[in-house]
């Protein structure tokens, strides 16, 4: 009777460790996206920090839960973020996180559901999953290559080998062509008006270039910190500044890249023109509207460091 009673509570001590490892959280939203979009699958992004006490009471107490691991395992693929990672803290500005903890849920197509600011207990946990555990915010958007494998075949054929000996090759006699040189053209002279830059180009065809990596020519000169400009995205990440500065080019002349730290991290403002009055740069704002490119801002670059 004795030994019973011991027994049973280092079972249970134990029981909420072996919980606990069934909620597989992500560390990358990119994986995360991509596994979603491929199971049909919610996303679930835990906001949290190693200092944060309520974030600790959760880990502890609220994904260890049966009921909560199940609807993860089954209905949602759940993300950490820490923000003071360099990745996470750039999801924590573009999710315009302020508080710890913070949950957000995000459809299998990886778009904004809803966002929760509180440290959340087992029940209340469960009642949010099972509001967004729905169809519609569950569908497959990408398949996986299937590779097909063939099957042995029972009916092997056994030959005996033979062995011949191969005839000598003999090797073409070489010819030899002079080599067809294109006639030279020379381009008629264009007597066009000259535009000022910015010029807006009407090859709206884009680069190739899918990341941030590989070889880059650079032609670096300091601006002048007078007159306009339009700013049209920051990044906190120098890959993702040479993606958009090689697109650009493929439409416009005249890129301004600002390259200054905000709460300690370097970030990068991207700026299209210069102009030497107000006027003309929104009057740039509105082309680039038109143009398909929305959100753009005109900058003092006096006030720019």
């Amino acid at each position: 009777m004795k030994r019973s009673f011991l027994f049973l509570p280092m079972f249970l001590l134990l029981f909420p460790m072996f919980s606990f490892a069934n909620a597989v959280f992500e560390n990358d939203l990119d994986i995360a996206k991509d596994k979603a979009a491929v199971e049909g699958k919610l996303i679930l992004l835990d906001f949290t920090a190693t200092w944060c006490a309520p974030c600790k009471f959760m880990d502890e107490y609220t994904f260890p839960d049966t009921e909560v691991t199940q609807f993860l395992q089954t209905s949602f693929v759940p993300v950490k973020v820490d923000i003071d990672s360099f990745d996470g803290y750039n999801l924590k500005v573009n999710y315009d996180v302020q508080f710890l903890p913070t949950i957000i849920i995000l459809n299998s197509r990886g778009e904004f559901l809803a966002k929760y600011v509180e440290s959340l207990p087992p029940t209340r946990m469960i009642e949010i999953l099972a509001l967004h555990d729905q169809p519609t915010h569950k569908v497959i958007t990408k398949t996986r290559p299937v590779i097909e494998e063939v099957p042995p075949s029972n009916d092997r054929v056994i030959t005996t080998p033979t062995y011949e000996v191969p005839e000598q090759a003999t090797e073409p006699t070489p010819t030899y062509e002079a080599p067809q040189l294109p006639s030279p053209t020379v381009p008629s002279p264009s007597y066009e008006t000259p535009v000022t830059e910015p010029t807006l180009s009407t090859n709206t065809e884009t680069a190739p270039l899918v990341t941030g990596n590989g070889l880059f020519k650079f032609n670096v000169e300091v601006q002048p910190s007078s007159g306009y400009s339009v700013q049209i995205g920051a990044f906190y990440e120098y890959e993702n500044v040479l993606l958009q500065v090689s697109q650009l080019q493929q439409r416009y002349d005249y890129i301004i890249v600002n390259a200054n730290r905000l709460n300690g991290k370097p970030i990068y403002k991207i700026l299209l023109g210069h102009y030497d009055s107000v006027d003309d740069a929104r009057l740039f704002v509105e082309q680039l509207g038109m143009s398909g490119m929305t959100g753009g801002f005109v900058v003092d670059l006096k006030r720019l460091k």
